[in-house]
């Protein structure tokens, strides 16, 4: 089962539900868990040392997202390669600030595990939606705005922070 799980060509359909879905969890869970420690409490961290605290969040969120590039397995996927790309540097930014804020690595790993369980397993297999170039539009869309937002939040966090220093 697990060799069906991780072969692409085969549809979530085309094996129990409930099978699936208890393979995702511990599938996105790993990844969730392995991918926050390598970049929001190591490559963060890094960055930290020698930059600020926005470069660092943009500096991880860019190679979060460049990371997602070794996902290309031909030439016809490097589009939706290119489009994941963009949206994992969206999310990077969020699960960074949100590393930022709570100083606490539970917080993003449970964030990544959400996004990629309800974005991958739940919408994929109840609503039967194909990875086609529309749904990644939608997620690139979603990923630039909510990173534009985290910034935004980002933005107005530093200037409070600075007028509780002043007084």
């Amino acid at each position: 089962l697990i060799v069906v799980f991780i072969d692409n060509k085969t549809s979530p359909m085309s094996i129990p539900s409930f099978i699936y879905i208890f393979l995702s969890i511990i599938s996105i869970g790993l990844t969730a868990i392995i991918e926050e420690i390598i970049f929001r409490h190591y490559i963060y961290k890094e960055f930290t040392k020698t930059q600020s605290k926005l470069k660092a969040i943009i500096f991880t969120s860019m190679i979060f997202g460049g990371m997602h590039l070794l996902n290309i397995n031909s030439l016809s996927s490097i589009p939706y390669c290119l489009v994941q790309s963009v949206y994992t540097f969206g999310i990077g930014l969020i699960l960074s600030i949100v590393y930022l804020f709570s100083r606490n690595i539970i917080y993003p790993i449970t964030l990544h595990f959400l996004f990629n369980f309800i974005n991958d397993t739940l919408v994929t297999s109840i609503f039967n939606i194909e990875w086609n170039f529309v749904f990644f539009i939608v997620n690139i869309i979603i990923g630039v705005l909510i990173g534009l937002y985290s910034l935004f939040i980002y933005k107005n966090y530093l200037i409070e922070e600075v007028f509780e220093y002043v007084s």
